[in-house]
């Protein structure tokens, strides 16, 4: 991605009656420097009647160059994984989630 707007990267749906714990690792390396970027991000919700509840915020942890960011973000009843970077710089992302539901 090449610019500083908000992209979602990945969608992960929740599903009704279920309380759904996200974890999401993001790295990020800028395609033309040796710049590089690690996200940890966890954060939990539950659907109930068709509507999703935030019960642990998304906490995100890492180290990247100053503008990168990565961020979990309710969508009705979607998590989005949302990047962003910074004005005329080429960003890889690749993000690896894991979870569980109960």
């Amino acid at each position: 991605f090449n610019d500083q707007d908000p992209t979602v990267l990945a969608t992960y749906p929740l599903e009704e009656h279920k309380h759904t714990l996200i974890e999401v690792t993001v790295l990020a390396r800028n395609t033309a420097a040796a710049e590089a970027g690690c996200f940890l991000i966890a954060g939990s919700w539950n659907v109930y009647l068709g509507t999703a509840y935030e019960i642990r915020p998304p906490t995100p942890d890492g180290d990247a160059p100053a503008g990168w960011a990565a961020t979990l973000v309710l969508s009705g009843t979607d998590v989005e994984l949302t990047v962003v970077g910074v004005i005329d710089t080429t960003i890889e992302w690749t993000a690896i989630r894991k979870g569980c539901e109960t």
